[in-house]
């Protein structure tokens, strides 16, 4: 049922009270959640990031790619193929940069093909275009296969791709630098000036040592991306398919609709992020918004209300306790099982960790008790929302995410405009100082191309698209789905109450709308319209 969040109930009420057990997440959906969004806020409140990788996946130069086209080399599956599935997997060798395709150099990407059980499956597959940007996809299978690509294989094969610079593709941009700065200081209370600093300084050594590799840094970006995307179809040897991007990945299936369409039968967009948005400048205002969702959800429920009262006031109290007086916790990763014994929680960190459970389906109804006994001061739930962020499975490359972020996002963006609009919630003003200071000062070192206009520019197309959207939504609001839809001529949109980020398979109600999508993407699927209690039980 999707009529809002199921606040855990007491013993004398219709639910079991759920207390500290309901954080034991589903991890599989909660870290493909993150995955798909979270970076930008990796780096704001103290910076951080999980981003992790080496110098083994460098760019390379190879004379055989046969001029203009990509190449498509079979390769062992790098995961334990799931249970009564059958997967193939390979490398699409594609340019670096096709501006300058005649350099010979080339990357590599990591492609999966699971091919459905069906006897008699429908020609067109879908291809799971992942968030971040940067979020690595092959490696999250393990994880994510059951609760989030399953479903869709039914009578389709679904194709997993790790974009240029992520996961198992080469060159990897990640950034060790970055990751091993923040847990080496994950005990202290870092100002907002130690934080910027020592970020800038970390990427900046990964910066250097990329461009030592020789990695076209500039390239990195989502024409490039969709044109990998476009040319992937055709090296397997589709005619059309089925695009499905989720939050960053929304972005590049939008751009492969605007430069590619002719391969695309239909799209279903996940938390969508417009190409014409501020992401940065927009972030206060998406942030208030599903605080106050969150707030307000809770007043109206008679248990919640009677048990966490004046919610919103308890919120802003304990984040300026916290920064007052910053707590100490000890967090364990829950896939690596690797503890941090002395964690530092300020109030910025209470309040990304809050921001970070709004994503999740499943830590949404606990999140009202998680900020009371913060502020009776017991860190047991915060630890557990905590750790769950510092999962060390490698799901963000954070030098793709400032490839694409600092030649799209940021210059069509400014230090100020992010200043003006957290200016708007004095409650929440300061918890932006770090983005409008890192981004815009690191980014003209890290990308130095100036972008095109139409990277700003809505997308215009007939392709039949699906918008779907989370109430709670923190970093991709209902709004941005609703504009994007208004732009597409044969475009349906539903938003889903009680869920977050990543919905379109988070339970039965989503997952039966994208499917019969997918069957008949010309059928009218009653658009632009919230999913209501009654909507969502069928």
């Amino acid at each position: 049922m999707y009529g809002g969040p199921q606040w855990p109930r007491d013993d004398n009420e219709d639910n079991r009270y759920l207390g500290l057990s309901a954080l034991q997440l589903d991890i599989a959906f909660f870290i493909v959640a993150v995955a798909v969004a979270l970076a930008v806020w990796w780096f704001a409140f103290d910076g951080w990031t999980p981003g992790s990788g080496d110098d083994r996946k460098s760019v390379q130069a190879n004379p055989t790619l046969p001029a203009g086209k990509a190449a498509y080399d079979p390769a062992p599956c790098p995961f334990t193929t799931p249970t009564g599935r059958s997967v193939t997997c390979g490398y699409l060798r594609v340019p670096e940069n096709r501006a300058k395709r005649d350099n010979g150099r080339i990357v590599r990407l990591a492609v999966a093909v699971f091919k459905t059980s069906n006897p008699q499956p429908k020609p067109d597959p879908v291809v799971y275009l992942n968030g971040g940007p940067g979020g690595d996809t092959l490696e999250m299978v393990p994880y994510a296969f059951e609760a989030f690509f399953e479903p869709f294989l039914g009578d389709r094969d679904l194709i997993l791709l790790d974009q240029r610079g992520a996961g198992l593709s080469e060159p990897s941009l990640d950034c060790p630098e970055n990751r091993e700065a923040i847990y080496a200081t994950l005990d202290k209370d870092l100002s907002v000036d130690e934080a910027v600093a020592r970020d800038i300084d970390a990427v900046n050594k990964c910066r250097d040592r990329l461009t030592k590799l020789r990695v076209d840094l500039p390239a990195y970006n989502s024409a490039e991306n969709a044109s990998d995307v476009d040319d992937l179809r055709v090296a397997l040897g589709y005619d059309q398919w089925n695009l499905y991007g989720a939050s960053y990945g929304t972005r590049l299936a939008l751009t492969v609709m605007r430069d590619h369409p002719q391969g695309v039968r239909s799209v279903i967009l996940d938390s969508t992020v417009p190409l014409e948005a501020d992401l940065y400048a927009d972030l206060p205002a998406g942030l208030a918004r599903s605080l106050d969702r969150l707030f307000s959800a809770c007043a109206a429920d008679r248990f919640c209300a009677g048990t966490y009262p004046n919610l919103e006031s308890v919120f802003y109290q304990t984040a300026a306790q916290l920064d007052r007086e910053p707590a100490h916790v000890r967090a364990t990763d829950p896939i690596s099982l690797r503890t941090f014994s002395d964690v530092v929680v300020n109030g910025d960190t209470f309040v990304s960790t809050i921001f970070q459970g709004l994503y999740s389906e499943q830590a949404i109804p606990v999140l009202p008790e998680a900020i009371y006994e913060t502020a009776a001061g017991n860190y047991g739930l915060l630890a557990q929302v905590l750790g769950n962020s510092l999962t060390d499975v490698d799901i963000i490359s954070t030098g793709m995410y400032l490839s694409v972020q600092c030649s799209e996002e940021v210059p069509f963006s400014s230090a100020e405009k992010v200043q003006a609009a957290a200016a708007n919630f004095p409650a929440l003003t300061s918890r932006f100082d770090y983005d409008s200071r890192f981004y815009f000062s690191v980014c003209p070192a890290w990308v130095s191309v100036p972008p095109a206009d139409k990277e700003n520019q809505p997308v215009n197309s007939g392709i039949p698209t699906l918008v779907t959207a989370g109430e709670f939504d923190p970093i991709t609001p209902p709004s941005w789905g609703q504009q994007v839809a208004g732009a597409l001529s044969h475009s349906y949109f539903f938003q889903f109450p009680g869920l977050g980020h990543g919905v379109a398979t988070s339970g039965d109600c989503p997952t039966s709308i994208t499917l019969a999508f997918l069957d008949d993407p010309s059928v009218h699927q009653a658009p632009h319209r919230p999913v209501d209690r009654e909507t969502s039980n069928h």
